[in-house]
């Protein structure tokens, strides 16, 4: 070997064998080209301890001096590159060498590298070893039977005639493709959702099955989502259909909804539950015809039945109809009416109980009259009255008659006119006709009559209804006393009461006696609109009265009825779907 030395800064390098070295290792390190980052030899893991070596890093083939009581895993060997000046006789500094060489971490810096201009590469070392030349350079180029990182990349197509078994995961990052016959099946992941889809020949209908980030599965057909699986349940985006349908205890099977899984006296509810389970919300259902006509109705929010055609009561027990009331029969409030109603909803025609001053029936029609018939007779019983009398009080009975015509005098004995008049008083001719043979004295003696001024000053006329008695105040407190009776003043007149009247679509009831109303119960909030109406049978508030509601949860809600209004309504809320109770009261 030729030796040339130059005195550079106290130092003497070899020329030749440096440069026939750094051609070696160029050309050596040329194989590597493409490749990972990775060991060459050496740097063996043993416990806390990796062993000296040489690795590939960034082009370059550096030597690594080991690294000892490593606690932390994974390490990583990065590059260090520096360079070395040397001083010339000219008195400047001139580069005379780069020096390209690693170092071990627990992470990598991340300042640029005074050489590469870029953050320093990498190789990672866990505590089971780094990525080794086998994998790196010959599984570029071929399969291996042991790579010892663990993965390996193969550029290109690989062909397997056989079959292939796996012993761990399949990790196909551009998707999987399954073809047999016409039939082209594939299953990739495209921004994190698992997609499953197949068709069959080249134009027909996409099947697809997506899985989401967030566990939800979802079923394609033509591009068309049709179902979805999320932590809720089965979400169906189109009909479902089936032969037999089972859900809860509900059963679903040709023309039959029923309760098949309680065992013993079951139930079936339909809307008893409203949005999301919970009863915020009223829900109406509708039974219709088939041509998107309505033939029943239920309607949620005023707990009302609408049947739009005839109703046909088909039983075999003697109560066919049962009109049930929330009040015992001893009770004048009790109230319960079958009503008509124009088409403007205002009252025609009623029957039932309709006053809560007594429990008179009434039939009440306020169109026309009404008209009682019977196939012969109209039997009314046990007696008739006429406007509140007794027609037996204002007219003569048939057997009173027959008895009174029975008393009359034989026909036999039969007078004339003028013996009559000889004979008979008339009706006409008062008491006069007796005067010629007697006077008035003796006639008031033999029927026991008084005088007038005997009426007039000792007895009281009906007429002046003890107006004639009671001339001075002590007069009258005289005959109050006599009588047993209270002045006015002493007592307060009969007050009307309503009874307590429930409120349609609340669990609120009211009561009106005389001049007072109250409304007690309890009602669930609602954010706005109106919250009940007032029954006809309770007057209005002349004047506004309103209601504030504190909420557990430190929020407020008010309502109000305006004077003349039957309607109370929502006047500020900032939280609803509460049930509160409510008391509101007011004079009229």
């Amino acid at each position: 070997m030729k030796e040339f030395s130059a005195q550079t800064g106290g130092r003497y390098t070899y020329v030749d064998d440096i440069i026939n070295l750094q051609e070696l290792a160029l050309a050596f390190a040329s194989i590597f080209n493409g490749c990972d980052n990775f060991i060459i030899s050496g740097c063996t893991v043993n416990g806390s301890t990796i062993s000296a070596g040489y690795v590939y890093l960034n082009g370059k083939i550096r030597y690594f001096s080991g690294a000892t009581g490593i606690s932390r895993w994974p390490q990583y060997i990065y590059e260090v590159n520096s360079s070395e000046t040397v001083a010339y006789a000219s008195g400047s500094d001139k580069v005379g060498r780069n020096i390209y060489g690693c170092a071990i971490g627990s992470s990598v810096p991340s300042s640029l590298d005074p050489l590469t201009n870029a953050i320093p590469q990498y190789i990672s070392m866990p505590s089971s070893g780094g990525l080794q030349m086998k994998d790196a350079l010959f599984g570029r180029y071929a399969l291996l039977l042991n790579a010892r990182s663990g993965s390996q990349t193969v550029n290109g197509t690989v062909s397997f005639s056989g079959i292939v078994n796996l012993s761990n995961a399949l990790n196909a990052l551009g998707g999987v493709n399954v073809a047999g016959g016409s039939t082209t099946g594939r299953m990739y992941n495209n921004n994190g959702q698992l997609v499953i889809e197949s068709q069959i020949g080249s134009n027909g209908t996409v099947r697809k099955i997506v899985v989401d980030d967030e566990n939800n599965i979802a079923f394609f057909v033509g591009g068309n989502r049709v179902a979805r699986i999320t932590s809720s349940g089965i979400i169906s985006e189109q009909t479902i259909q089936g032969v037999n349908l089972y859900g809860g205890n509900v059963y679903v099977s040709s023309n039959h909804i029923y309760n098949r899984g309680t065992y013993g006296d079951g139930a079936l509810y339909i809307n008893y539950n409203g949005y999301n389970g919970g009863t915020s919300y009223y829900r109406t259902t509708i039974i219709g015809n088939g041509k998107q006509g309505a033939v029943v109705e239920v309607n949620g929010t005023s707990s009302s039945v609408s049947i739009f055609g005839p109703l046909t009561l088909n039983t075999a027990v003697s109560n066919g109809l049962i009109l049930k009331t929330n009040l015992p029969k001893t009770n004048v409030g009790l109230l319960k009416l079958i009503t008509w109603q124009d088409s403007n909803a205002d009252q025609i025609a009623y029957i039932g109980y309709n006053y809560s001053l007594n429990n008179i029936f009434e039939i009440k029609n306020n169109l026309a009259n009404v008209s009682i018939k019977g196939a012969s007779a109209v039997d009314l019983g046990p007696a008739i009255m006429e406007n509140g009398v007794l027609l037996s009080d204002k007219y003569a009975a048939i057997t009173s008659m027959n008895t009174a015509l029975g008393s009359k005098a034989n026909s036999a004995d039969v007078y004339t006119k003028t013996q009559t008049g000889e004979i008979f008083a008339t009706k006409e001719g008062g008491f006069d006709q007796y005067l010629a043979n007697f006077t008035k004295a003796q006639l008031r003696a033999q029927i026991g009559a008084i005088t007038t001024d005997d009426v007039t000053n000792s007895y009281a006329k009906l007429d002046r209804k003890l107006a004639d008695m009671a001339i001075t105040e002590a007069d009258k407190t005289q005959i109050c006393n006599n009588i047993g009776a209270a002045r006015p003043g002493d007592f307060q007149a009969t007050l009307r009461d309503s009874g307590w009247i429930a409120i349609s679509g609340t669990s609120l009831y009211a009561r009106q006696i005389g001049n007072i109303v109250c409304i007690q119960g309890t009602i669930t909030t609602i954010h706005s609109g109106t919250v009940f109406t007032l029954p006809n049978q309770i007057d209005a508030p002349h004047y506004a009265v309103a209601y504030k509601a504190p909420m557990d949860c430190n929020h407020n809600w008010g309502c109000k009825i305006d004077g003349g209004s039957r309607q109370c309504k929502v006047v500020y809320c900032d939280h609803h779907g509460k049930t509160i109770q409510l008391s509101m009261s007011y004079m009229v």
